[in-house]
This record gives C-alpha cells, structure tokens and sequence, in this order.
C-alpha cells in the first residue's frame, strides 16, 4: 500500500490564503506525521510570513502525474482557476477565504471549510457548497500589544498595498482636514510580520480601507498590536468586530462615517484607549492553538472518512 502525501497547493504563494494553507500543511506533517510537499513556487526569500518548515517543491505537471487516490490534496477558493477537483484523484479539501479571489468556485472537492459566515453563505448560494467555520489565526508571539497607549505616538497606520486603498485614502484625509492637525497618518505596503508588529505597536490608530475582506486578518493583527482599529467592517469582519465596543467601523462606501470615527477616537483618547483594550482581549481568540486544534478535528474526519 501506497504511503499517504499531502500536498499544499501553492503554499508559498505571497497572500494570506496560500500561508493558511501551508499552516494545514503544518497541522498534518506535525500531528499527522505526514509526508507534505507544497506545489507552484519555492518558499520565498524575502517572504513577509515565517514559516518553521520548508517542505519539497514539486510542479503542478508533477502534482498530476504523482497523485493518487490515496493522496490528500489542499488548495484554495483563490486557486479555483485550476479546477483540482474534478480532475485529480484523492481526498480534496478546499480552504475558502474570501468572495473575490475567484469568478467561478471550483465546485468538486470533497471536504469545504470557510474563514467566516459571510465566506460560508456567499459559497452556498452562488455554488452550492457548504462546511464548517474555522477562522485564520494571528501569531499571537509576534503581535504581543505593543507599548502602553500612554507611550505610543498620536499616529494613524494604513496598510496600502491594494491601489483601491492608496484612492481612497486621500478622500479620508480631506475629510478630517484641520480637525487633527497633530495626528500623522503613516502609509505601509510591504511589510514582514515582525515589521509590521513593531509598526502597529507604537501606533494608536489603524485605519482599513480595504472594501471587503474574506475575513480581515490585517484589523485584527492591528488590534493584537494595541491599537485603536477604525475603517470598514468589510463585510468579514462582521464574525469579530463589534463596533464601538472593539472597533470603530462602518460600511464601505461611507467615507464620511469613517472619518468621523477616527475624529472620533482622537478626541476622545480615554474612550480610543479603552476601544483598543478591547480589541486586543478579542485578538487572544484567534490564536494559533486554536486554529490547530479546530483543524485537527476536520483533519482526524477527513483521513478516516
């Protein structure tokens, strides 16, 4: 009998989803003890992501040719474009992060799992798939709350590396013209994780201007950084982000709603402070042990169905 692989298609592509995935990859070579290769490009490096194993390399015409019926494959709602499950054999898991990584989802796998019920019910309609939730994590060693607010610049962070962020950020600034003169707003694109905590941690504000998110992991890694998270809800977000209480959020479009709330939040440094506190105590939920036992459980099921 054929020795059981696992492969991770795409695991070290440089999105969020694709480093999810290489995260299951992990789960089943550490707690499974099995054999893991990662398809598509070579572990990067200058990656943003840390990673704690390196696993062999194959192409997607080896993946093809190699895999069997008795072989796992995971892979993406982003990679639906390869259409994997009609056309390979083996056990097939489908980790769906988000609603625009895709036209058409790839509608053939055996096992679905979905970042957020908003991921979960989009699915469902549309493609008539359904599965569980499990939520992506934060490295909680990483982002660890940063300095006292006491200690942080008055500052507001915006990661912009998508061009519909870097648009509407300008709106946002003329909105709050002259309200908060003494407050600066700090614009990112690339950024390592490390880079990004230390950045987040010396900050009081974070801005999203991300319209929608499958899940919105960048918010919740500003309020595992300590800061005081503002923007858009993103749709995502809704599963974690209760506004006024561990956020301030709005709806995409409204530009006018954001910049209130960020007027907001800096006039009012005791109810931003508090906000902040709250959001960090939220980030604690989204931990890498819990990702991994939730995983553990819809692995176990799927090797023993």
């Amino acid at each position: 009998m054929l020795q059981r692989r696992v492969f991770i298609a795409g695991a070290y592509l440089m999105n969020g989803g694709a480093h999810m995935s290489y995260h299951i990859g992990r789960i089943l070579h550490d707690y499974f003890h099995l054999s893991v290769y990662a398809t598509g490009v070579p572990r990067p490096v200058d990656s943003c992501f840390q990673y704690s194993l390196e696993f062999p390399i194959i192409s997607n015409e080896e993946l093809e040719k190699t895999i069997t019926h008795e072989d796992i494959l995971v892979s993406t709602g982003g990679l639906s474009a390869m259409m994997y499950g009609p056309r390979l054999p083996g056990k097939k898991l489908c980790y769906v992060q988000g609603v625009n990584t895709y036209q058409v989802l790839d509608s053939f796998f055996d096992q679905y799992v979905f970042t957020t019920e908003f991921v979960r019910k989009y699915a469902n309609r549309y493609f008539g798939v359904d599965g569980p939730i499990i939520p992506p994590f934060i490295d909680t060693s990483v982002f660890q709350g940063g300095k006292p607010w006491e200690e942080r610049k008055d500052e507001i962070v915006v990661l912009a590396f998508k061009p519909i962020v870097k648009t509407l950020l300008p709106l946002v600034g003329r909105k709050m013209a002259n309200r908060c003169p003494n407050v600066q707003v700090k614009a990112f694109e690339k950024l390592s994780q490390k880079q990004m905590a230390d950045i987040l941690g010396q900050a009081k504000y974070y801005l999203s201007l991300s319209p929608m998110e499958g899940f919105g992991l960048p918010i919740l890694e500003a309020m595992g950084s300590g800061c005081a998270a503002t923007g858009f809800e993103a749709f995502g977000g809704k599963d974690f982000i209760v506004h006024k209480q561990n956020a301030l959020v709005t709806n995409y479009p409204d530009i006018d709603a954001v910049a209130e709330n960020l007027v907001f939040a800096i006039t009012n440094p005791d109810r931003a402070r508090e906000i902040a506190a709250q959001g960090f105590q939220t980030s604690r939920n989204f931990s890498s042990e819990r990702f991994d036992q939730q995983w553990c459980g819809i692995l176990e099921d799927l090797l023993q169905a």
